[in-house]
């Protein structure tokens, strides 16, 4: 019972500080769908604009701020989530790595860039994706294996508090059909 908890006091302490989501767009009419609004992160003036393509979803647990799902409808889709976390970025980077069985060095991508006044780290890995059926990195669970699965992410090293975590993964094919997507989110980063 203690630790229980000692670990959701632990959660709490390091939970997502939150995002707020622009509303200054207009409601769109009732025949067009919905447009996908910025997020501002709270306590930054960093804000990611996510492609209209996604569709927004309640997130599956709290240390998810946003999540998404591509395509919008059909049985099969890709998870894309934000959160922000702690951590060192190579430890980070090694955990989205670790996640896939069978990946192969000369095809995982691992990248670094600057995106306006941001450093943004890029990931690009595929094999069977270890995935975890429990409360995230903290409550780990059962593992379901699920091949032919790719993952792109994107840690923001963000000017205050804790790096946002940007993730897309799912099966291969559907990863590809968003990545150019992805990637000018990613490069649209702003921090004004």
């Amino acid at each position: 019972m203690r630790l229980r908890l000692a670990l959701v006091l632990f959660l709490s302490s390091v939970a997502p500080i939150g995002y707020t989501q622009d509303s200054s767009a207009e409601k769109p009419a009732a025949d067009k769908p919905a447009e996908v609004k910025p997020f501002l992160f709270d306590g930054t003036n960093v804000t990611v604009t996510p492609p209209a393509s996604w569709k927004t979803v309640p997130p599956k647990n709290q240390m998810v701020e946003g999540e998404f799902r591509f395509p919008a409808e059909g049985k099969e889709s890709l998870r894309i989530t934000f959160s922000r976390s702690g951590g060192s970025i190579d430890a980070n980077v090694k955990r989205w790595i670790g996640q896939f069985e069978g990946s192969k060095a000369e095809e995982t991508k691992v990248e670094k860039k600057t995106v306006g006044t941001l450093t943004v780290h890029t990931v690009d890995v595929a094999g069977t994706y270890l995935d975890s059926m429990g409360g995230g990195p903290f409550a780990p669970g059962p593992t379901k294996k699920q091949e032919n699965y790719r993952m792109i992410g994107a840690i923001v090293e963000m000017p205050k508090g804790q790096n946002l975590f940007i993730k897309a993964y799912g099966p291969k094919d559907l990863v590809e059909k968003t990545k150019a997507d992805f990637d000018k989110m990613v490069d649209g980063i702003t921090n004004k």
